[in-house]
């Protein structure tokens, strides 16, 4: 016979009885897991994520357009704030990364001629793979600019 999902069964068949009644089922009071909003996973990825880029402040060059009214709500700005970075628009003392597509921006310029040690310029897929990984992904890799000879990498944060 074949049944769909609106048809009942024949009542010549007997019905199966529960294994278990409902009131037997429940867990003690002590054994019952906890379901704190943080044991959950998506609030653990939450959390890791928003540790990430922790202690990095991070500057756009080139990557956000100049006449954008509300640069916080690119998609790039906010991916910088979820992994815990705070963001600048403005190329600060305290800026650690400078985020941009290609060398031929202000800020890159800027940071170049002051021969600034302690800003990584480096290519928007850091961020991509640092929200991949959920973890900060070596800036060496992702680095836009050549070292002069004889220079170290940068070492914020």
């Amino acid at each position: 016979a074949v049944y769909s999902p609106n048809t009942t069964p024949p009542s010549s068949q007997p019905a199966l009885a529960p294994l278990i009644s409902p009131s037997s089922t429940a867990m003690p009071a002590t054994l019952a897991p906890s379901l704190s909003p943080s044991s959950t996973v998506s609030a653990a990825l939450s959390e890791a994520k928003a540790q990430v880029l922790a202690g990095c402040t991070v500057t756009f060059s080139g990557v956000i357009p100049t006449n954008e009214p509300h640069p916080q709500s690119h998609p790039l700005w906010r991916l910088a704030l979820s992994l815990g970075a705070q963001v600048t628009a403005d190329l600060l003392p305290r800026t650690t990364h400078l985020i941009s597509a290609h060398l031929h921006t202000q800020k890159v310029a800027e940071c170049l001629q002051r021969r600034v040690h302690n800003v990584w310029i480096l290519h928007p897929d850091w961020l991509f793979y640092c929200r991949w990984s959920l973890s900060r992904a070596m800036e060496a890799t992702f680095m836009i600019n050549a070292l002069p000879a004889g220079s170290a990498y940068p070492v914020p944060v």
